[in-house]
């Protein structure tokens, strides 16, 4: 037997309901309007106040849609359900039209649901003292749904204005930053007559720069460990640069201490070890054991190496970028080239 089309309609409400969408999104469902969650919530939090005929307009929409609502599921609803599908109008009312588009739904909710869904039905009879205190708590539940719509939709308002103030400052924060940046690295040029050294440093600052902005962090999000290596050594040295490993995605701190990590390296590297000859290889490999990430750089066809007498500035920058992270780095010089065992809490970011 085809299904009918109130069982085909009841059917696609339970199933578009489960999904938990914004309030109200289900009725939409029915009437075929399949709003996208974020247009949803635009078309909501709008803000432009809407005129006193334009929000009771919106109150008596959502009421109608209601009661079309109500009275489709008349043949599966028991006498206390009378007022169900109208606290979702009035919700969706106050939340879109404010204050006038909510009094006017609950007006409305409470004569139709007086007049339609109460025994004896179509007529406004007197009700009895169940009834009265059945009409009243619909009142009173209803004021406090609009008084609580209006209270969360002024909060969403003053969030956008906070996030949109503190976007501005961080937009102002982050021009005086590059600004400065551009001062140090030009004292840096015009005041070390040493161009090699300058240049080094200079190539410290950057790589600090280029690490995420710390104003723009967010929680949710993460680096890949692949895809930073890529960014900050094998592009530079192509194919000299094997990497190997799973896929890793690492905190915002743990992706930030690891880029000037791999700089230094990679620049060591280019300059003293396996890089400063055309065969050399580097070879970068990473595992996760027991919630430890263990990332192994080796060096391979390069110059004969040899442990350094003293801890250089780059040496002791590795070992506190590492230590930030509650990690280790463990440095050997075997004579095939220079050897390094970083180990970090995968959890830690």
């Amino acid at each position: 037997m085809t299904e009918s089309w109130i069982g085909q309609t009841l059917r696609r409400y339970a199933v578009y309901n489960s999904l938990g969408s914004y309030p109200l999104s289900s009725i939409l469902y029915l009437i075929g309007m399949r709003i996208p969650a974020t247009q949803f919530r635009r078309f909501i939090f709008r803000r432009r106040k809407l005129s006193s005929i334009r929000a009771v307009a919106l109150g008596v929409s959502c009421v109608a849609l209601a009661f079309l609502v109500r009275f489709l599921l008349t043949p599966f609803t028991v006498a206390d359900s009378a007022f169900a599908t109208f606290y979702p109008a009035i919700l969706f009312s106050a939340l879109v039209g404010g204050t006038v588009a909510g009094v006017a739904a609950i007006i409305l909710s409470f004569l139709a649901g007086w007049w339609a869904f109460l025994e004896p039905i179509y007529v406004f009879n007197q009700p009895n003292f169940r009834e009265i205190v059945h009409l009243g708590l619909f009142i009173l539940s209803s004021g406090v749904i609009v008084w609580l719509a209006l209270q969360y939709r002024r909060t969403v308002f003053e969030l956008e204005d906070s996030e949109s103030q503190r976007r501005l400052l961080a937009d102002e924060v982050r021009h005086r930053a590059k600004n400065t940046v551009s001062v140090i690295l030009a004292i840096v040029a015009q005041t070390i007559n040493d161009k090699e050294l300058a240049h080094t440093l200079s190539d410290r600052i950057r790589a600090s720069v280029d690490a995420r902005d710390p104003l723009e962090t967010d929680p949710s999000q993460s680096t890949d460990l692949r895809e930073l290596l890529v960014d900050t050594v094998q592009r530079t040295h192509g194919q000299n640069i094997v990497l190997n490993g799973p896929a890793v995605r690492l905190g915002e701190a743990q992706a930030r201490n690891l880029r000037l990590v791999f700089h230094e390296m990679s620049t060591n590297a280019a300059k003293y070890g396996a890089l400063s000859e055309p065969a050399g290889k580097v070879n970068v490999s990473w595992s996760i054991a027991q919630s430890w990430l263990n990332i192994l750089w080796c060096e391979h066809n390069g110059p004969k190496v040899a442990p350094p007498e003293k801890k250089n500035f780059g040496s002791k920058l590795m070992a506190r970028m590492v230590n930030d992270l509650d990690g280790h780095l463990e440095p050997t010089f075997a004579e095939s080239g220079y050897c390094y065992k970083i180990s970090v809490p995968i959890g830690n970011s």
